[in-house]
């Protein structure tokens, strides 16, 4: 893929003589032809992050000769850090200020994951979340695993909650899809219109014997 090419020269030429309505125009002409490299651009990491989710499965389903079968993990982790989709409702990423990554998400849509991870045991799930825009959600989110609703538990630090569940053995390597359902959600602030209901840090699925919350991983979660 060639190099984008820097375009500010161009854009400061095009716009710096320019006043009133023939100013707007030109402006709005050169927001919709970043709009659109910014689609592209989403595009092309969506067709990446779907290689890597779908890469083992694929994998595994290869005729037999094309590719060594390579079995499901049996955890699996996702962070702020990762590609997360703003179609999906994950904002850019911040920082707290001990460093800490999280995005503020969880607008209508909820907050929804997709990967594939051995479910031939039962495995432990732990959502780490940095705030919330209502403290309602920290005690009324729902958590779907396909079309199978799984109780929650919330434990509370701070700002910070500590959300688990257990997800039931499950026979086949289909794709695990879950969602959180964030009944509160809204604007962050009178200055800040992004919709979102929490600040997701981090996802992690692991076999429920291994213990999956920042005690048992060792990590210092930082409130946002």
């Amino acid at each position: 893929m060639a190099a984008e090419q820097d375009e500010t020269p161009g854009i400061r030429q095009r716009l710096g003589n320019l006043r009133g309505e023939a100013l707007v125009s030109q402006l709005l002409e050169s927001l919709e032809q970043m709009e659109g490299r910014i689609a592209l651009l989403e595009g092309r990491l969506e067709m990446v992050a779907a290689y890597e989710r779908h890469r083992g499965p694929l994998t595994q389903s290869a005729p037999a000769g094309y590719a060594v079968e390579q079995p499901l993990a049996d955890h699996h982790e996702i962070v702020a850090e990762d590609h997360l989709l703003l179609s999906d409702g994950f904002h850019k990423i911040q920082l707290t200020g001990e460093g800490g990554a999280y995005r503020w998400a969880a607008g209508s849509g909820g907050l929804p994951f997709s990967f594939f991870v051995d479910r031939s045991r039962p495995l432990q799930l732990s959502l780490t979340l940095f705030n919330t825009v209502d403290e309602r959600n920290y005690s009324a989110m729902t958590l779907t695993d396909g079309a199978n609703k799984l109780p929650l538990r919330f434990a509370r630090r701070g700002k910070v909650a500590d959300v688990t569940a257990t997800l039931p053995e499950r026979p086949g390597p289909d794709e695990t899809r879950l969602v959180f359902q964030v009944p509160h959600f809204g604007k962050l602030s009178e200055r800040d219109n992004r919709q979102a209901g929490v600040a997701f840090h981090r996802l992690v699925v692991a076999p429920a014997t291994g213990g999956t919350g920042a005690a048992a991983t060792g990590k210092k979660d930082a409130a946002a």
